[in-house]
């Protein structure tokens, strides 16, 4: 995993929100994904009052999340305060507790373009519940292959944006509608030897 530690490395040296968008998103694409989500809400609960809100969902979801105020239902989000492992999120359109108004959630991200995703709790402690997720497309098959990848970026990534924030950094950013063929970052650390990690 040496070239999960040289993406630490890279993130631990981000000056900004913009900065840290940018490494995790050619992370995300190059690991087969098409979005990210990085948030964590200062009071715990669902609410729309995040101070760490990094993402770069497709601009109509994004407005349809404004328009219907989803941050405060939303599904996945109540899935990670009660978990502390990584999950696909088609699997919460499946939990039975979820209120019509979050089932409506699933389906309309759906609607939206997101086939499925994932998401990785992160538990502090005196801290709210953070997460980080990276989700597909309609048009992509799932990665299996880099879910711990996945994992080990988004925790790195969260810590990051924990560090900037605690510099009272602005950690509001959204891409929305970004997509695009990454650089290569991620598959050429992957093909990095020891050595050439420095």
């Amino acid at each position: 995993m040496r070239w999960a530690l040289e993406f630490a490395r890279r993130a631990q040296r981000t000056t900004s929100a913009g900065e840290l968008g940018e490494l995790l998103y050619d992370a995300t694409v190059d690991m087969g994904f098409d979005y990210y989500a990085l948030i964590r809400c200062d009071t715990g609960q669902l609410t729309d009052e995040y101070d760490i809100h990094l993402f770069n969902f497709p601009r109509p979801w994004t407005d349809e999340i404004h328009r219907r105020n989803y941050f405060k239902i939303d599904p996945v989000r109540a899935a990670a305060r009660e978990r502390r492992t990584p999950f696909r999120t088609h699997e919460v359109g499946g939990i039975p507790s979820l209120t019509p108004d979050q089932q409506e959630m699933m389906a309309a991200s759906g609607g939206a373009g997101l086939s499925d995703g994932f998401a990785t709790p992160i538990a502090i402690a005196d801290e709210a519940v953070g997460l980080c997720s990276f989700g597909l497309g309609s048009h992509r098959d799932f990665p299996r292959d880099v879910l711990g990848e996945a994992e080990i970026i988004g925790g790195f990534a969260f810590e990051a944006a924990r560090r900037l924030k605690a510099h009272n950094t602005h950690m509001y950013l959204s891409t929305a509608g970004k997509h695009q063929k990454g650089n290569g970052f991620w598959r050429g650390l992957r093909g990095l030897q020891p050595d050439e990690l420095k």
